[in-house]
């Protein structure tokens, strides 16, 4: 549904940059979190994970660390590691958090729109790959 990937991402951006309302002045170096959300996608990773992503950017957290448990959740972790690596080297610079979230914004329009397909859960970070 429309809002919902910003709804997501305030939700994400008050959460890592919670540090403001402290009144400290220096960013966290990293976040831990792991694969948690509202089902609003579904519960798919992927569509979690680039919006995590560009809230950290946003929030000027450098990085962030997942705590995954299980097979199933290992399997995910490496998922990422490929859709980071293969990002790097398709894109040969550092990865762009707001151009990945602007993806997925048009994807959602589009499948508003009638102009796209769903993908599969676990084709989102190859969608936005080839969309880039």
């Amino acid at each position: 549904m429309p809002g919902y990937l910003d709804r997501e991402l305030m939700k994400a951006y008050t959460a890592f940059c919670s540090h403001c309302y402290r009144n400290i002045r220096k960013p966290y170096s990293f976040v831990t979190i792991g694969l948690s959300g509202c089902g609003a996608f579904g519960g798919n990773r992927q569509v979690k994970a680039i919006i995590q992503c560009y809230a950290a950017s946003i929030s000027n957290v450098p990085e962030i660390r997942y705590v995954l448990g299980g097979a199933e959740q290992k399997v995910f972790g490496d998922e990422l590691n490929r859709f980071i690596g293969r990002l790097q080297s398709t894109t040969r610079r550092e990865l762009e958090p707001r151009k990945l979230f602007d993806v997925l914004v048009r994807l959602g329009t589009d499948i508003q729109n009638g102009k796209a397909a769903v993908p599969k859960p676990d084709e989102i970070f190859e969608y936005v790959l080839k969309s880039l």
